[in-house]
């Protein structure tokens, strides 16, 4: 009563081990490409979010930068000329005169004309 194999059994054992390992290898080289794939898939899923987000956070600079003009000329055309008034009428209640409201109103709305012209001709150029 020997343990002794018989070569044909050994063989044969060494096959179904060859195979079951390249049953497994199939397995295994399948399970890693859905992984891979998944893995792509969840890649490029982030890459568009972060796409998103960053174009929300940091917006159109573009956009931003034009509003930031705007107003400041919206400001200019407004305030220059009230500015203008004030001081002139200031001025009249020291002096006694009632001329300096209506030029100081005048050359400051002028002046800020100019002014805003200047600034959007400054931003157009960085355009």
């Amino acid at each position: 009563m020997s343990d002794e194999r018989l070569p044909e059994d050994s063989l044969r054992e060494e096959v179904d081990k060859r195979k079951l390992d390249a049953e497994l290898s199939d397995e295994m080289l399948s399970e890693i490409d859905s992984i891979a794939e998944r893995a792509k898939n969840a890649r490029s899923r982030h890459d568009s979010i972060q796409t998103k987000q960053s174009k929300g956070a940091f917006g159109d600079r573009k956009s931003s930068r034009s509003l930031g003009v705007g107003l400041t000329i919206a400001y200019v055309i407004v305030l220059m000329p009230v500015g203008g008034y004030f001081i002139g009428r200031l001025i009249d209640n020291q002096t006694g005169g009632n001329a300096w409201s209506s030029w100081l109103t005048i050359i400051c709305a002028t002046l800020g004309v100019a002014f805003a012209i200047a600034i959007l001709s400054k931003h157009q150029n960085k355009l």
